[in-house]
């Protein structure tokens, strides 16, 4: 059970950072081939503040998106500890920023459902 816990741990912490790692590797590839285009220029200095706002942009447009991820993750490792926050009815809830996203039991979403509340608090 605790190596399942720690695995998925992992797997969701690495699928939540993976496109501030590939942007960052991208970014940075192409700022070391600017490097050795123009030596006399800092570009690394220079490129600090972009490197930072692209980071936050990014965070900006994928946080929805990486919220829900985690939260339903969430919801499922401490059903298995706990038995609360199980889906009643074959159905798991997601609280988001637009408001309780329900999942059919394929794991498809189905918006602005309010049935299958999880059990001892039906939504």
């Amino acid at each position: 059970m605790a190596q399942e816990t720690v695995s998925g741990v992992f797997s969701i912490a690495m699928r939540m950072s993976a496109p501030f790692i590939v942007v960052g590797l991208v970014f940075y590839f192409g700022l070391g081939l600017l490097n050795k285009l123009m030596p006399q220029m800092q570009i690394f200095f220079i490129s600090a503040p972009v490197g930072i706002a692209i980071g936050i942009l990014l965070l900006y447009a994928l946080l929805i998106a990486i919220m829900n991820k985690y939260l339903a993750h969430f919801t499922e490792a401490i059903g298995k500890f706990t038995g609360v926050g199980q889906p009643a009815g074959g159905r798991r809830n997601v609280a988001s920023a637009g408001g309780l996203i329900t999942f059919n039991t394929s794991g498809h979403p189905v918006p602005f459902s309010r049935g299958g509340g999880f059990r001892g608090n039906n939504v």
